[in-house]
């Protein structure tokens, strides 16, 4: 029975270290600005929540007149200096494009969907009297439908963190 307690004592201090962080927030949310040349430039809403101490994923959601996506990234952090940090990762994305809102051309080539995947390195400031991280990042992106194309996407996020 004592065997039991010290155990399950154990047990418990390990699950409960797992959720101590040390990265400077738990759960961020706020707009992204994506810019790439596969598509327009539009704002998206932006999460990152850690998964422990360096594993993040990060969801965007956009739409605009013409388009609608989310993308899902899976980001490794490490500290940099001075509450800054970096990070890299990969992760895939999806979207919707209507080029023909007006009717004037053939829908088949100007509506769709596409997939694709892009990687990510960036930078991360997080503000310590304020609740504020902002990020920077860029990266290369492969549409592997409706064509194989690739390109470049470059962001700028400033999201409330919650500590």
């Amino acid at each position: 029975p004592i065997m039991k307690k010290y155990t399950a004592l154990a047990v418990f201090s390990l699950l409960f270290s797992s959720f101590n962080y040390s990265q400077q927030y738990k759960f961020a949310f706020g707009i992204k600005g994506d810019w790439s040349n596969l598509n327009s430039d539009l704002a998206e809403l932006s999460v990152k929540g850690f998964l422990n101490q360096n594993a993040a994923i990060e969801a965007n959601f956009g739409a605009g007149q013409r388009y609608v996506w989310l993308d899902c990234i899976f980001h490794y952090n490490q500290a940099l200096k001075n509450d800054f940090d970096w990070y890299f990762g990969g992760g895939a994305d999806f979207g919707y494009w209507n080029t023909n809102y007006d009717k004037r051309y053939d829908n088949a080539t100007h509506t769709g969907f596409w997939v694709g995947t892009s990687g990510v390195l960036g930078l991360e400031y997080t503000v310590k009297q304020f609740p504020i991280n902002f990020a920077l990042d860029l990266g290369p992106t492969i549409r592997y439908i409706p064509e194989l194309d690739f390109g470049v996407k470059v962001g700028f996020a400033m999201r409330y963190a919650i500590r």
